[in-house]
């Protein structure tokens, strides 16, 4: 009886096996989506930031001097709103920020 129930069980892992590996693959690689921040500009709105760049770790509301203002943050940098419109982007690590660096370009053309 031992013997049948080895051999039952090696069987079963022979099938099984390659369909739990594939579906852990599965989990990882929806777990690693490449989100780049160097995608969202001013004028966006919050559901094309959230296609770009998912779901923000925290939402920063306003307080009542800047109730419009909502800040999303991401592990790559903050993004700053007026209203529902992206007004700032500030890449996470860099001193300047995007809008700041495309203002410099239009300026120094």
């Amino acid at each position: 009886m031992t013997g049948m129930t080895i051999t039952a069980v090696r069987h079963l892992l022979r099938i099984a096996a390659p369909a739990a590996l594939l579906a852990a693959v599965a989990l990882l690689a929806a777990g690693c989506e490449v989100r780049n921040i160097d995608e969202v500009r001013p004028g966006m709105v919050f559901t094309e930031v959230e296609t770009v760049m998912g779901s923000p770790e925290q939402k920063i509301h306003g307080d009542r001097l800047d109730a419009g203002k909502t800040t999303w943050v991401y592990p790559q940098g903050k993004v700053l709103f007026q209203g529902i419109f992206v007004i700032k982007v500030e890449k996470a690590g860099d001193g300047q920020t995007i809008t700041e660096r495309a203002e410099q370009q239009k300026s120094g053309r």
